[in-house]
């Protein structure tokens, strides 16, 4: 089945042949479904996640684990559910607990739940194991480092990322934003003009706009922007690029960066025009905040659920203390009274000092001797 015939047929009816012809113990016409469902357009993150578990009652290990990863990936992004993100990451490192790419992706969730230490602790571990060329990690455990307060430590990462992939615009801007912070303006400047060139390069419209608007504000002369900005126009001018969409990404406004960064180079963060902080994308940022938001209300909620518990207990027991108030007083009986004992006398007997009889002395005499 080419391509086009298989976006024809719903991502559904491939997983239904699959249940169908794993009954009949067809395994390998039931892999064949999966994987059409894995191409599928229609496919959504709950499809995949019963094709992952499919796999793996099937013994694929390496396909539940792929499929696995996917669901879990579809769930934060555009699903912004993050509980069955987690079940679909822990379900992947049941089966394979050395795969750095599944710790990576619960870190993420972690990162976006706000709980940077354990997100960190992910990383770091991910960043040991493949000796520090987990690019993705590396990018992660900088914005962590900065999210903590460790600017150095950030920006020694983010420099590693970089001696990997000088074009990573999101690491380049974020070097910028550090330096910037810093008061390091003149090489802030050369960071964001570096990263306004691979966006370019790179086809990222809106954030080589973006990125040149904020060099531009703090150095209005500065010919490296004005020649992007430059060649940015002319190609917007060509026919090749739709008016509408032009209008779109230089309507976009900077937003604060999230606490959750992106993970890859596609995905990029843009700077504000009057602040140090790049903003991402609207796209990853509003599906970003989503998955932010929803996990932030789970914990909200549980919170409330918790104090309203708490107030009913309260109002319980102060209508229990109000109803004794209210009731008369039992009445008191009077103790028994019980007679202490006399106290023994614990003096000793005093000797008798009277003198010996006059009997005993006798006994006790020598005899007298006879006159003859």
């Amino acid at each position: 089945m080419s391509v086009t015939e298989n976006n024809r047929v719903p991502a559904a009816a491939h997983l239904a042949a699959a249940r169908a012809n794993y009954k009949n113990d067809d395994i390998a016409a039931m892999r064949e479904a999966l994987d059409q469902l894995g191409r599928s357009s229609d496919r959504t993150a709950v499809l995949l996640l019963e094709a992952a578990k499919m796999y793996a009652a099937a013994g694929a290990n390496d396909d539940a684990v792929r499929s696995y990863l996917e669901a879990g990936t579809a769930f934060i992004d555009p699903e912004a559910e993050l509980t069955r993100a987690r079940e679909a990451f822990n379900a992947a490192h049941a089966l394979d607990p050395v795969n750095l790419d599944v710790i990576f992706q619960i870190g993420r969730v972690y990162m976006i739940e706000g709980d940077a230490q354990r997100a960190l602790a992910q990383f770091v571990h991910v960043l040991r194991h493949s000796k520090y060329t987990h690019a993705p990690a590396l990018f992660e455990a900088a914005c962590v480092y900065e999210q903590l307060g460790l600017h150095d430590q950030a920006v020694l990462t983010f420099r590693k990322v970089l001696d990997r992939d000088r074009t990573n615009v999101p690491a380049i801007v974020r070097m910028g934003q550090r330096l910037h912070s810093m008061g390091m303006l003149p090489e802030a400047i050369g960071y964001y003009v570096q990263a306004a060139e691979a966006a370019y390069a790179a086809g990222q419209i809106g954030t080589c706009r973006h990125v040149i608007n904020v060099v531009l504000g703090l150095d209005p002369n500065n010919h490296r922007a004005r020649s992007v900005l430059s060649d940015l126009n002319e190609m917007l001018t060509t026919p090749k690029h739709e008016p509408e969409r032009v209008d779109r990404v230089a309507d976009r406004v900077a937003e604060p960066p999230p606490a959750e960064a992106p993970t890859a180079p596609a995905v990029v963060a843009e700077p504000g025009a009057t602040q140090a902080e790049p903003a991402p994308p609207v796209e990853y940022a509003t599906r970003m905040d989503v998955a932010r938001l929803a996990a932030k209300y789970d914990r909200h909620k549980r919170k409330l659920d918790e104090l309203i518990a708490a107030v009913a207990a309260i109002e319980e027991a102060l209508a229990r203390v109000l109803t004794e108030a209210a009731a008369p007083p039992p009445a008191i009986a009077a103790p028994p009274q019980v007679t202490a004992p006399t106290p023994k006398s614990t003096a000793p007997t005093p000797k008798s000092t009277a003198p010996p009889k006059k009997a005993a002395l006798a006994k006790t005499a020598a005899p007298k001797l006879r006159k003859r």
